[in-house]
């Protein structure tokens, strides 16, 4: 939205508005497209008919993925719900198939991937991960995740079988060993404990190449460390691996990632079951003196996926973002980029500048 404002007038700001049909470049008419499950990385295909119109197909996949966020009156405020969430259908389709083929990975498998695209040429919606202001979407975030090196990992599960895997992806020339943490949420929790806690040592990730480290049943997995009996889309699970530091002849560093049982629209933070609030604690802002980061605390009432913490001020971003929220104070970084001078490193300022958009402030 950032970037948006930049080019555009109030009038050009809500669904359907001139300036948002003048930069549909993908007109014309009906076509039958190929549709993924992209809740799995081991995607599922299904054929539909849908209108051969950008706008229409983006509306269409946000209600596939996420269900009806009724964004029907003409408001900035609906504007700036479909332009999140079609950010947010991005990160998950792009991320979900770079997720596939990383899983592939080896020297019998998959041996690299690319993504269309990195920029842009102009402020619109595109494929483009870096928009034209050269702020970073949702999607980049999450691709930085997933190719991370020299070790990333990420999670999927089959709808057919319901078996949830996670992988280990490492371009190390060596084997190397970590332990992996589970845990178990209830998406209603105010206090953030988790309802269970499963931990594996001494799990051993091949060199170059992707090792499944888990696979279970999810449904019984959940049942078994008390998510309650017919419920599963009440509950979550966070998952951490912590690589040995000897083993993998560095520091010792913790990856993490989060996955949803069920179809993100099946799940509570796309439902009105709970009211949630997200908010900047003002005064947790602090601006380093020497290096102009700053760092400040959102603060949740729930656990909520896809946070996105936007600043309208240009020079600088955000060190991890479209992030789950899972304990009652998160932490976010800003960094001024180099070479730029920010527009200001008053904290007063900053905050003013901040939104945060998330699945329970649309409404759904």
């Amino acid at each position: 939205m950032s970037s948006i404002r930049e080019v555009t007038e109030e009038k050009d700001r809500i669904i359907e508005s001139d300036w948002m049909k003048a930069r549909n470049h993908h007109q014309g008419n009906d076509i039958i497209i190929m549709t993924h499950n992209y809740y799995s990385t081991m995607m599922s295909h299904h054929l539909m008919i849908q209108k051969k119109d950008g706008n229409d197909q983006i509306t269409n996949f946000i209600k596939q993925l996420f269900g009806n966020p009724n964004l029907n009156d003409k408001s900035e405020i609906a504007f700036e719900k479909y332009i999140y969430l079609s950010e947010i259908y991005q990160s998950v389709c792009t991320g979900s198939q770079a997720a596939f083929y990383r899983s592939r990975s080896g020297v019998n498998g998959t041996m690299g991937s690319l993504y269309w695209q990195l920029n842009d040429v102009w402020t619109t919606a595109s494929w483009s991960s870096i928009d034209h202001s050269m702020r970073k979407k949702p999607l980049h975030f999450k691709i930085s995740e997933i190719y991370a090196d020299p070790v990333s990992i990420f999670s999927n599960q089959d709808e057919t079988s319901d078996i949830f895997s996670i992988f280990a992806v490492s371009s190390l020339d060596f084997d190397i060993f970590g332990n992996l943490k589970l845990k178990i949420f209830n998406w209603n929790s105010i206090n953030f404990e988790p309802l269970s806690e499963v931990e594996f040592e001494k799990i051993k990730i091949s060199k170059n190449s992707a090792t499944e480290i888990l696979k279970e049943n999810v449904i019984k997995f959940l049942n078994t460390n008390k998510c309650p009996y017919g419920a599963t889309g009440d509950c979550f699970i966070t998952f951490e691996l912590k690589l040995d530091s000897n083993s993998a002849k560095s520091e010792s560093k913790i990856l993490e990632s989060w996955h949803s049982p069920v179809p993100y629209k099946n799940s509570i933070p796309f439902s009105s079951k709970i009211q949630t609030k997200l908010v900047v604690d003002n005064d947790s802002c602090r601006v380093d003196e020497k290096t102009k980061m700053i760092t400040f605390d959102v603060v949740a009432s729930h656990p909520q996926p896809f946070v996105w913490v936007e600043s309208t001020i240009v020079g600088g971003d955000f060190e991890k973002n479209n992030i789950l929220i899972s304990k009652t104070k998160t932490k976010f970084i800003w960094n001024p980029k180099q070479n730029q001078k920010a527009e200001t490193n008053n904290c007063a300022d900053f905050i003013k500048s901040l939104k945060i958009f998330y699945p329970a402030m649309v409404g759904f």
